[in-house]
């Protein structure tokens, strides 16, 4: 008699741990499932602005000394569009949106010493269009 609660007690044991490892592998498939639903979710909002902004940063820098008021202008329409997607992300994909809104900054200011009869510095123009393009390059790589 003493063998039959002995065999019933793995057996609750063994049960305990398949309903326990079911549990954490359901917890991961959900938990994997949102990730996955956050992941197109960002990329569904990154996508346009990451088609469109490296083109006009190109632009913007190409011209950023002949039509400074229209860089300026260029610059804070993209900057804004930048800093919504920024809000609305997380993790590496914000910090990337953060960076990429800095260096439009940088460029407007390039473009505000061009209106004001300043000397640009074409060699940081080139250094922030070259960190926009590649960083655009790779948000738009990871969707």
């Amino acid at each position: 008699m003493t063998a039959r609660p002995a065999r019933f007690r793995r057996l609750v044991a063994v049960a305990s741990l398949a309903v326990a490892a079911l549990a954490v592998t359901g917890c991961s498939a959900i938990s994997e499932s949102v990730s996955e639903a956050t992941d197109q979710a960002a990329c569904a909002l990154i996508t346009p602005i990451a088609e469109n902004l490296g083109a006009q940063v190109q632009v913007v820098a190409d011209d950023i000394a002949v039509d400074p008021s229209g860089a300026i202008a260029t610059l804070e329409g993209l900057q804004g569009q930048v800093d919504t997607a920024a809000a609305t992300t997380s993790g590496g994909t914000r910090t990337t949106l953060e960076n990429i809104s800095t260096w439009l900054g940088d460029l407007k200011a390039q473009a505000e010493t061009a209106r004001d009869g300043g000397v640009v510095s074409q060699e940081t123009v080139d250094g922030i269009e070259a960190q926009v393009v590649q960083s655009v390059t790779s948000l738009a790589g990871g969707c």
